[in-house]
């Protein structure tokens, strides 16, 4: 439904190929509308995600350590994290990974616990001709610690550097 709804975002500001960036549970919504609207897309780079079911398990337990700056459990983000995991537990990109023909980069950190980096090698494996690097850091690689090391590498990707 995303990836439609973004479909339908270009439409409006007419734009017909588009390069897209998708983190997390952004990477899914990527993927899919990678398979769903293969013409619209340029170039494809997938931050720290995963394939959806059938991808290798991350440590969720680090939900629950979600809170305010006061210490009080942000509720909010907690519940956005556990529909996020309901929408990824009934999808999957396996089925369609080896259709996406547009150049894809796949990016994930070092230390992802969320996403292991076993889901980015498995995802760059089953897409033809993909480029994936590994930067140090865990899943937030728009931390201020890896946000650097990131744009570069999508800038280098999008010039044709990778």
């Amino acid at each position: 439904m995303l990836a439609a709804v973004a479909n339908s975002v270009l439409d409006e500001v007419g734009l017909d190929r588009v390069d897209v960036l998708g983190i997390s549970h952004g990477g899914a919504v990527a993927q899919q509308f990678a398979a769903t609207y293969p013409a619209r897309l340029r170039r494809l780079v997938l931050v720290a995600t995963s394939c959806g079911v059938g991808s290798a398990p991350g440590d969720w337990r680090a939900l629950n350590n979600l809170t305010t700056e006061s210490g009080v459990r942000a509720w909010p983000e907690m519940a956005s994290a556990m529909w996020h995991s309901m929408a990824i537990a009934c999808w999957s990109s396996l089925p369609f990974l080896g259709a996406i023909s547009a150049p894809t980069l796949v990016v994930c950190g070092t230390e992802d616990t969320v996403t292991p980096p076993a889901n980015s090698r498995m995802l760059a494996g089953r897409i033809p001709d993909a480029s994936m690097i590994m930067l140090a850091g865990g899943h937030d690689l728009q931390d201020p610690r890896s946000a650097g090391d990131l744009a570069r590498a999508v800038d280098n990707f999008l010039e044709g550097v990778v």
